[in-house]
């Protein structure tokens, strides 16, 4: 009967430290967020379209697809969120054929940012080279966690044999959480500061803790170009960051336990 009642008391140990490991780990799980305040402010607004390109491709005598790229920039005096580009296609006598949107790379815009965008569009008709494009926005008091610090000192930038533009380099996280799925777009501009290609790719490795840092490499394949200049932007997925309030719940937490193991030792001879 002792050596039931010890394994008894052992399988309640075991089974109480699993739960109390589960319980703790949900109190300090970090959940992904990407604004740090609420917003009362919810005006509607229109961005500026600095540049964009279109390129026609035809799969049949029937079927085509457009493809638009471009950079939208907050010309406002306050932050944008839930941008989205709106587009108008026509055909050689003017006539409307369809619409066309999209979302911007960023979701929260601080005044002067820039951020790309890529549009699709299928029809059976041909579209005319004029396209009416419309980027509109909320206006927000929301902040976007800043973090993500391309590192300008490891950047090598060059054109390679296949006439592909290729850049490497670095990227720290200097935000207080991790920073989940990484990835790194460059705009493509020729010396009018005309938009002639965009790329991404994800960092490596995908997320990077806070103080950490992550390598990436990309090429403007499939756009064969030697840009005048060029610009990055590093976005995060999202940010796993575990809030002051979140802090002060997991040591209340870990204050009852304490306690409670306390009192099973001294009461129940635990």
């Amino acid at each position: 009967m002792k050596i039931l009642l010890g394994q008894y008391s052992m399988n309640n140990k075991l089974a109480f430290t699993l739960i109390l490991i589960a319980i703790l780990r949900a109190g300090l799980e970090a959940f992904p967020i990407t604004n740090v305040h609420s917003s009362s402010m919810e005006e509607l607004a229109y961005l500026e379209i600095t540049t964009y390109m279109t390129s026609l491709t035809k799969f049949n005598e029937t079927s085509y697809t457009t493809v638009v790229i471009g950079v939208v920039q907050n010309n406002l005096t306050t932050n944008a969120k839930s941008v989205r580009v709106n587009a108008t296609f026509y055909d050689a006598q003017n006539n409307s054929i369809g619409k066309s949107d999209t979302p911007t790379e960023l979701e929260i815009f601080k005044p002067g940012q820039k951020a790309p965008f890529t549009l699709y569009f299928s029809s059976t008709e041909v579209p005319a080279p004029y396209i009416e494009l419309i980027a509109s926005c909320v206006k927000t008091n929301q902040e976007p966690i800043a973090g993500l610090q391309i590192l300008t000192e490891t950047l090598n930038a060059h054109t390679d044999e296949s006439g592909y533009h290729r850049i490497s380099g670095e990227i720290r996280n200097n935000a207080g959480g991790k920073a989940v799925m990484v990835k790194v777009i460059c705009i493509y501009y020729d010396e009018n500061a005309s938009i002639i290609g965009t790329s991404r790719t994800f960092t490596n490795p995908n997320d990077i803790l806070s103080g950490g840092k992550a390598s990436f490499e990309l090429d403007s394949e499939p756009y064969k170009i030697e840009p005048a200049d060029y610009e990055l932007l590093a976005i995060a997925h999202h940010y796993l960051i575990v809030p002051f309030e979140n802090y002060i719940f997991v040591t209340i937490l870990i204050i009852v336990l304490i306690s409670f193991i306390i009192y099973m030792k001294r009461k129940r001879g635990w």
